[in-house]
């Protein structure tokens, strides 16, 4: 009696194998897309969180109006771009970048900052576009050669 496994045997579990690969390999390859899209998700999130704690902080007087109200004429927010928030050490990482987990590029746009006077609070979000008004709405922040910015949002 001969000890081992044929070559039809092991051809065999070869092609159960790769049957099994290919069968999970999209499964794999959803769940990894779900996962970066989720941790992108969450930078959003703290980096709207961090400049939040920096707005009511540093710029509250600048978003809040003295009236309360929000109009044309007042401006109620302020787009802070994330080149501002990584220069200013708002949100640190080890390297000094925020990647996007979904392109592995260099997170690129603004954190809107908003007065609510309904709720009498600052709210904020990301925005992945610069913002571009006719009008004084909005003002924008940015670092141009290390200063500190602040113009209307204008094309």
């Amino acid at each position: 009696m001969k000890k081992g496994f044929t070559l039809t045997e092991l051809l065999a579990v070869v092609v159960i194998i790769a049957i099994l690969i290919i069968i999970m390999f999209p499964s794999y390859i959803n769940t990894s897309n779900d996962i970066k899209n989720s941790n992108l998700e969450n930078i959003k999130s703290i980096l709207s969180k961090s400049m939040l704690d920096h707005a009511n902080k540093y710029y509250i007087d600048d978003i809040k109006p003295a009236v309360n109200k929000c109009s044309d004429e007042t401006s109620c927010c302020i787009y802070f771009s994330i080149n501002f928030i990584k220069e200013k050490e708002i949100f640190q990482t080890a390297n000094g970048n925020i990647v996007n987990p979904v392109t592995n590029a260099d997170l690129e746009g603004y954190i809107k900052v908003v007065y609510n006077p309904n709720k009498y609070l600052l709210e904020a979000n990301y925005e992945e576009e610069k913002p571009v008004f006719e009008d004084n709405h909005c003002k924008c922040v940015d670092v141009r050669d290390g200063q500190e910015v602040m113009e209307a949002c204008y094309s």
